[in-house]
């Protein structure tokens, strides 16, 4: 009868602890809605063609430049800023591991043993005996101990979705920095090629400056023009030189971002002489609300939004009681021999509730700086939607008026490109001098110059673009 009693004890204990475990829980606080914010249906300087969405893998292919594919991939494998961003999602999984393992019970195992010689008090002997006696006392336990917080009001789970959407948001965090890492590339390299083609018109510029100087050397020196001519064309050369060593320059400092970008030293890095030949290609812009689900960084403002959020219910969670639930199972016995026996069996169960009487305002603060948190985190997100409609409608704008200079420029130069040759026709029948051919061709490539820098501007701009609408064509 005693052991079957004592089986019952332990079954109902058993099922007394399942029961608490598996306790399910409400979460207190208000649920999370994404903030609406104000989206225009049209951008003020879309294009009125529509344009198809490229069938590419990575936006960068649209451009079909091998080259440019070749450091693209280079940078998203060498990137030290890159590996720190991909570490920091690693982290936010960590906390997320941390936060979930709070959810469950903690178990330790505590084996101890115990040995003791010293005096001792025994009462209830007879008179004549001493009641001090020394005693070698020992104990041998091996308890399993169990704590488990019983999250009846959700405070827990509040927690671990709020690691959860910081671990969300870190994520595109992520994808952001690859997004820049590979625009800030593509728009390095378009520059090297456009200071590419720059190089080419100097050349020709310095020549055409260099024959102006001869012709006016030739007529000073025949006594029909003063020296001022003469300096003033050398000034010219001489300028023409020192902008040429100037873009020279700036190609070897685009150079040594490139290094930096695909995570080598700059003495391994050299692009290859390649000046820019045509427009670059146009690209979709999509409709404004999709920008919103295209674009990490207003994704990671709106996650992050959403995990300050989800502590308002923790901070709630806090004006309720809390119990913690721990029990401890096993054995202890002061003999070796009948230590793991039956007879040694050791439980316990505590069940203990905590309730806030009063704690000097301190769960209203906690509650107000949460709110105010979110607030902090949603303006910001309404903030990074803002940016993100003026980032398109910037590079959208950039296009199109920029492609209306080019349009102005290449008209400008093929006008100038006739004036030079009717200028040669003349000067073939003896009609005008040659110094009056050197102006001409000196007007048309200052007109070059200008045409194949806005060429450049409008790839930058494209990429621009491209970025600000989050590098994809099509929704994630």
């Amino acid at each position: 009868m005693i052991h079957y009693q004592s089986i019952m004890k332990t079954k109902i204990y058993f099922y007394f602890c399942l029961s608490m475990l598996f306790l399910p829980g409400c979460v207190v606080g208000p649920k999370y809605h994404r903030s609406c914010s104000p989206t225009p249906d049209h951008w003020k300087y879309e294009e009125q063609e529509e344009i198809a969405n490229p069938d590419v893998e990575n936006w960068w292919d649209i451009f079909e430049d091998p080259i440019l594919n070749s450091l693209e991939l280079q940078a998203l494998g060498n990137n030290q800023n890159l590996f720190a961003a991909l570490f920091r999602v690693f982290q936010a999984k960590a906390l997320a591991d941390i936060r979930k393992s709070d959810l469950y019970p903690q178990v330790n195992l505590d084996p101890d043993y115990n040995s003791t010689n010293g005096l001792i008090e025994v009462f209830g002997l007879p008179a004549n005996l001493p009641t001090i006696l020394r005693a070698h006392q020992m104990l041998y336990a091996l308890p399993f101990n169990l704590k488990y917080e019983l999250d009846l009001w959700g405070k827990l789970k509040s927690q671990y979705w709020s690691s959860l959407r910081q671990l969300e948001a870190q994520e595109m965090a992520f994808q952001s920095s690859v997004l820049i890492l590979t625009s800030e590339l593509a728009s390095t390299y378009f520059q090297i090629r456009s200071l590419d083609a720059q190089i080419d018109v100097l050349k020709d510029t310095i020549r055409v400056r260099k024959e102006e100087v001869e012709v006016n050397q030739e007529r000073y020196d025949a006594g029909l023009v003063s020296y001022i001519d003469v300096s003033q064309a050398e000034r010219q050369y001489q300028n023409a030189n020192a902008q040429y060593y100037d873009v020279l320059r700036q190609r070897a400092l685009n150079e040594n971002m490139i290094a930096l970008l695909i995570g080598v030293p700059p003495l391994d890095v050299s692009i290859a002489y390649s000046p820019i030949t045509e427009m670059p290609p146009r690209i979709p812009s999509g409709i404004p609300s999709e920008v919103l689900l295209k674009r990490p960084d207003v994704r990671e403002a709106e996650r992050r939004s959403a995990a300050e959020h989800a502590l308002i219910g923790a901070a709630y969670a806090s004006f309720f009681p809390s119990f913690t639930l721990t029990n401890t199972l096993g054995f202890s016995s002061p003999d070796l021999h009948d230590f793991l026996s039956g007879k040694s069996r050791l439980w316990a169960i505590d069940v203990r509730g905590t309730e806030n009487i009063y704690d000097g305002g301190r769960n209203i603060s906690q509650l107000r700086l949460t709110w105010d948190r979110f607030r902090e985190a949603d303006a910001h997100y309404q903030q990074q939607v803002l940016i993100a409609f003026e980032e398109v409608e910037s590079a959208l704008a950039n296009l199109k008026l920029q492609g209306e200079e080019i349009h102005s420029l290449e008209k400008a130069v093929a006008a100038s490109r006739e004036t030079t040759q009717l200028s040669n026709d003349r000067y073939s029948e003896g009609v005008i001098n040659y110094l009056e051919v050197v102006d001409s061709e000196r007007a048309e490539l200052e007109l070059k110059r200008d045409l194949v820098n806005r060429i450049g501007r409008q790839y930058v701009s494209t990429i621009h673009l491209i970025k600000a609408i989050g590098g994809l064509w099509t929704l994630p």
